[in-house]
């Protein structure tokens, strides 16, 4: 398994920053390489990625989830392996840390290479970098992911590992 772990401040509360991130079909308008995440029952998604210029799939289970503090998640079906966490801090009362840390299986040389390059760190701190602007400056947009993920977190199970 390979690791990556990289973090972010967001200028925005916690809840706000918690909200956003855990609209999982929101992932598209932040993270390079994912095409689509669609819920599957209140626990599971289901995940369609872009790398390298390959299309895989996969689903991906929460496995911990507490509002405000952290989600966890693991692969469990599909074309790609991996694991992860992100932890939200309270930095002060409009000011978040997100620091997000992902076990994943290399598959391949092109997914090798890339590892050994970095170049999946620099993905991740892409990634995140592109969520503290969306949060950051587009208020409406953020908004509009926030009253989603609230309306449909109700049916994430909260638990704790």
């Amino acid at each position: 398994m390979s690791t990556v772990a990289e973090q972010v401040d967001v200028r925005a509360p916690v809840e706000t920053v918690f909200d956003c991130w855990s609209c999982f079909e929101a992932f598209p308008t932040f993270l390079a390489g994912v095409d689509a995440v669609e819920r599957i029952d209140p626990g599971r998604t289901h995940w369609v990625v872009s790398i390298g210029g390959v299309r895989r799939a996969f689903d991906a289970a929460l496995v911990g989830w507490i509002p405000n503090e952290y989600l966890q998640w693991e692969t469990s079906d599909g074309e790609v392996g991996h694991q992860g966490t992100v932890r939200f801090e309270r930095l002060a009362a409009d000011a978040t840390r997100v620091a997000v840390r992902v076990e994943w299986e290399p598959f391949g040389v092109l997914e090798h290479a890339c590892h050994s390059l970095g170049l999946d760190r620099r993905q991740l701190r892409s990634d995140l970098h592109r969520f503290k602007e969306l949060v950051e400056t587009e208020p409406l947009r953020a908004a509009a992911i926030r009253e989603y993920a609230r309306r449909h977190a109700s049916g994430y199970a909260v638990q704790r590992r």
